[in-house]
């Protein structure tokens, strides 16, 4: 009985082996066929086609800041390299004695009087600003990817307003030394006051950005500061553009057009970023204030350069 058993086992596990080798054959057969259909030879590995990941808001901007810094230093190289030496006076206001006067009156007369400080040339005023303007742009290119999605999720670029200030208050000094303002005084305080009014911007901006876009009391106080740090040096041009007007002066052509495009395009800024401020219409989408703030900048900048070049640096 036992050997019987076991001949039944053995005939048993017989049968069953050819089966699982046919279900064997059967898959391989099944692969096969499936790689014949689908065009290809059976493999191990799985090659999937991988998509180029798209940029995000954050990197192209910092893409566009490094265009605009490239193209603030190419023409910085530029303006040194064919304009001329033209240069402006700077001088120091003072009182003092005129003798001519206290001797012809009898007695002493004191009077205004300037000395003559140094001659700035034009062509490195306009580079200083370009350059400034330049490495701005570079420390946005060149930060950390999360401060530039920081500054997107807040609102407000500090950067940018340091542009505003630095660039800005040179460029308001080029436009003085060209329309005849001389004394180192008025030249600084022109300067201080672009400055300072794109400063107290910038607080404006923390204050509204605290408040969700809201405005405020206290917001609505140093807006209007800053505007009047900004319009401050525009009274002035105008003032010299007055006084050559009553008294017989000349402005020569390029100058107007210097003071119109200027104006123009400082009041565009300054309308920019009150809607930015306030977060109206597309300005209220930080990455196309951005954007479009950077553009009026170079804009700006460029404008001002070339008309100059051509005004009184061509050879």
């Amino acid at each position: 009985m036992a050997t019987e058993t076991t001949k039944k086992t053995t005939k048993t596990t017989k049968n069953k082996a050819p089966a699982t080798s046919k279900v064997s054959a059967k898959a391989t057969t099944s692969t096969k066929v499936d790689a014949k259909k689908n065009g290809s030879a059976p493999a191990t590995v799985t090659k999937f086609a991988t998509k180029k990941p798209s940029l995000s808001v954050a990197d192209k901007l910092k893409r566009l800041s490094g265009w605009f810094a490239l193209g603030y230093l190419v023409q910085a190289v530029a303006v040194v390299t064919v304009g001329t030496h033209a240069a402006a006076p700077v001088t120091a206001s003072y009182l003092a004695v005129d003798t001519l006067a206290s001797d012809a009156a009898g007695h002493q007369v004191v009077a205004g009087a300037a000395h003559h400080l140094v001659d700035v040339r034009l062509s490195w005023v306009l580079a200083a600003y370009l350059v400034v303007l330049a490495a701005v742009q570079v420390v946005f290119t060149v930060a950390k990817p999360a401060w530039r999605e920081n500054m997107l999720t807040r609102g407000f670029n500090e950067l940018r307003t340091l542009a505003l200030a630095l660039g800005g208050g040179l460029m308001v000094l080029a436009i003085a030394l060209l329309g005849g303002v001389t004394d180192v005084t008025l030249l600084a305080l022109l300067t201080a006051s672009t400055a300072g009014g794109a400063l107290v911007l910038l607080a404006t901006e923390d204050i509204v950005a605290n408040n969700e876009g809201k405005k405020t009391r206290l917001s609505r106080y140093t807006c209007t500061l800053a505007v009047i740090g900004m319009v401050l040096p525009w009274l002035a041009f105008a003032g010299t553009v007055a006084g050559s007007l009553m008294f017989n002066g000349h402005i020569p052509g390029y100058l107007w057009g210097i003071y119109a495009s200027m104006l123009v395009l400082f009041s565009g800024i300054a309308t920019a970023m009150h809607k930015r401020l306030f977060r109206r219409g597309k300005w209220a989408d930080s990455a196309y204030a951005e954007r479009m703030l950077m553009a009026l900048l170079f804009v700006a900048a460029t404008a001002l350069t070339w008309q100059v070049y051509a005004g009184v640096l061509h050879s």
